[in-house]
């Protein structure tokens, strides 16, 4: 009893298992260890107090125990024998060969929610809320656990896929966009719908397996965080923070192929020796190594997780990350910035949701006009039964087309729009979102809704409008969808206070904060201290090259605060940011491996030889001297410009504060 049982051949030994309130012991089938296994019960129940439920106590026989065997052990413990454990916590308590089998109930309780709401009428946008929030998320519990059978995920995808698209018992329609496009993020074009196949490699897989299932997600998106260099393979390990640039791509000198980091920082000054990095890489990796931020100490290089700010690994992030992967793969244009911007346009758009879910079919090229149904061999004539035109794809269906531009006819400032040619829907809607002044893409976005349902409705010979009456119908829709989405105004008293304020106590507040210049690759620090008073005792304008990151260059200006105040001589601090992530930093592990972690750590070490401090985050408006300082440091002659008093251009500032 005493040395429980092998989980496996040469695996561990296991005599008991806790799960909350549950406890499950292990022994061998013998009456004997039973006979120890009851006394040792016994025991417990005199000294604690407590007793054994034996109504809700069961026992379970491997294949090999005899039956004879299982009756005296049974009659010893007093309990009743079960064949298996069927279920537990709502998971299958064992997974056998046939693993399909095994998770039927998966398919069987997403096929009867689907088919339950095949009845009801719902456009596309209320199948995304339903997909996303039910039909994907009755699978997630058991993926934690288990990592299921390509096959049940595939089935899984094709009823999804299918009540998508609007399929039925008496109905088959098309499915005009794969499921992969689908699954992509929104601002890359897609639904943001999860593909199970990708996300079951980011959790658990069958038991003690689980971890190495997920061990390649994990290995393909770590990155050495740089400390003191020491453990870190210049050539031979991911440690650069470029998008994309991860390994150094310099061919490697014979006489280097086995250096480390820590060669190429300065052990006088702690920062990067730019003289001996400029000598030996290409410059797209010299740029790369200087851009890394360093701590002042020597602090241990860590792996972190590039997904998250933290720089811990999640399932979400996993999950991105090979979403991210697969894009990679995948033959695409060079640029896809205006794309994402169009993407973010449809998505922010003020309409109802399935007005929005009509404008990224029409962008994707999937809304069912004749050319599109030719192409998948539904209709021979792909002439647009409106104008008798030769041919009816989207553009013409939605512009072109005689009875569309009725539409658009009475409004004057597309006149110049009208004028012009376009090859697709696209190019419009991008030239109708570049005009000055702006038009409204809400009523633009509308409009296309309402010209598409109408054509649906004369080519079905049902009762229409005029086509004139359309951008009033469109109006008055928007402006009833927007008035029911004014949220009431907040309270004035429970807002938040913004306003600089005085410190506490009878020491002294240093605001900190950073700037971006995004056009010389540089930052900027700004610092202000103040007394108890309220009035400036020293400022600080210093230019720092980018570290890459915003919160980096944040955490960066955090730590000169620290530091310009041991300078200053100060004993008890006050430090207020304007970024919530620097300052939950600055108070707690949560960053502890993130990018900018090392500057954190530097930043607690120095306020250590503190009497007092503490870290508070503000908003922009009361750091509004802080940020000024940050944006001047573009402008300084010097790296570090430092004052006793408030530049005369931000006096005012400094002004509205004490007010």
């Amino acid at each position: 009893m005493d040395k429980g049982l092998f989980a496996l051949m040469r695996g561990p030994r296991i005599t008991h298992l806790f799960f909350a309130d549950d406890s499950l012991l292990f022994t061998k089938a013998t009456t004997r260890d039973c006979a120890k296994l009851q006394e040792i019960l016994l025991l417990y129940e005199r000294a604690s107090g407590q007793q054994v439920n034996r109504d809700k106590t069961t026992i379970f026989f491997s294949k090999a125990t005899p039956t004879a065997t299982q009756s005296a052990i049974k009659d010893t413990l007093g309990v009743p024998i079960i064949k298996q454990y069927e279920k537990y916590l709502g998971l299958s308590s064992f997974v056998g060969k046939n693993r399909t089998a095994c998770f039927t109930q998966l398919k069987e309780r997403v096929w009867s929610k689907l088919m339950g709401w095949k009845e009801k009428l719902l456009s596309q946008a209320g199948r995304e809320v339903l997909i996303k929030s039910i039909a994907q998320a009755i699978p997630t519990y058991t993926m934690s656990c288990f990592g299921l059978p390509n096959r049940l995920c595939q089935d899984l995808e094709s009823m999804i896929r299918k009540f998508w698209w609007g399929h039925g018992p008496d109905k088959n329609k098309i499915c005009w966009i794969k499921w992969s496009s689908l699954c992509c993020q929104k601002d890359s074009g897609g639904m943001g719908f999860r593909e199970l196949q990708a996300d079951t490699k980011t959790k658990c897989s069958y038991a003690w397996q689980s971890i190495l299932k997920a061990r390649d997600v994990i290995k393909n998106g770590i990155v050495w965080r740089v400390g003191n260099g020491k453990n870190i393979k210049i050539w031979k390990q991911r440690w650069l923070l470029e998008d994309n640039h991860h390994k150094v791509i310099t061919p490697i000198p014979s006489i280097l192929a086995d250096s480390i980091v820590s060669e190429l920082i300065s052990p006088q000054t702690k920062q990067w020796d730019a003289s001996l990095i400029d000598s030996i890489f290409f410059p797209y990796d010299a740029t790369a190594i200087k851009s890394i931020p360093l701590s002042e100490g020597s602090p241990e290089d860590k792996p972190f997780w590039l997904g998250t700010s933290t720089g811990q690994y999640t399932v979400r992030s996993g999950y991105k990350f090979l979403q991210v992967e697969e894009l990679k793969s995948q033959p695409s244009c060079s640029n896809l910035k205006p794309m994402e911007r169009i993407w973010k346009d449809v998505w922010s758009l003020q309409v109802p949701k399935k007005i929005q879910v009509f404008m990224w079919c029409t962008l994707k090229d999937s809304l069912p006009s004749k050319l599109n149904l030719k192409k998948r061999h539904v209709v021979a004539d792909p002439g647009c039964e409106m104008c008798a035109a030769p041919t009816e794809d989207i553009l013409h269906a939605l512009w072109d087309c005689p009875q569309a531009q009725a539409a658009w006819r009475g409004d004057t400032r597309l006149g110049e729009v009208r004028r012009s040619k376009f090859l697709n829907f696209t190019e419009l809607w991008c030239h109708v979102r570049e005009l000055e002044p702006p038009f409204d893409m809400e009523m633009f976005s509308t409009i296309c809704w309402a010209i598409w349902h109408r054509r649906n409705k004369v080519r079905l010979k049902q009762p229409v409008d005029k086509a004139d009456h359309i951008p009033v119908f469109a109006w008055e829709y928007i402006q009833e969808f927007q008035s029911s989405q004014e949220a009431p105004l907040p309270n004035p008293s429970s807002r938040p206070q913004a306003q600089w304020r005085k410190p506490t106590a009878c020491g002294f507040k240093v605001n900190y904060d950073g700037a971006v210049f995004v056009q010389t690759t540089e930052a900027g620090i700004g610092i202000v201290v103040r007394n108890a008073s309220g009035n400036p005792v020293a400022t600080l304008s210093q230019k720092i090259k980018f570290p890459l990151s915003v919160e980096a260059t944040e955490a960066m200006a955090a730590r000169r605060a620290v530091r310009f105040a041991l300078e200053l001589g100060l004993i008890e601090v006050e430090f207020e940011g304007d970024s919530c992530i620097i300052t939950e930093a600055l108070n707690g592990e949560k960053y502890s491996r993130a990018v900018f972690g090392v500057i954190i750590e530097d930043a607690k070490a120095l306020a250590q030889r503190l009497h007092t401090y503490s870290f508070h985050h503000v908003k922009r408006l009361g750091n509004s001297v802080a940020h000024a300082l940050a944006r001047r440091a573009q402008f300084c002659n010097v790296p570090n410009d430092r004052m006793e008093s408030v530049p005369p251009n931000i006096q005012h500032l400094l002004f509205l504060d004490a007010s």
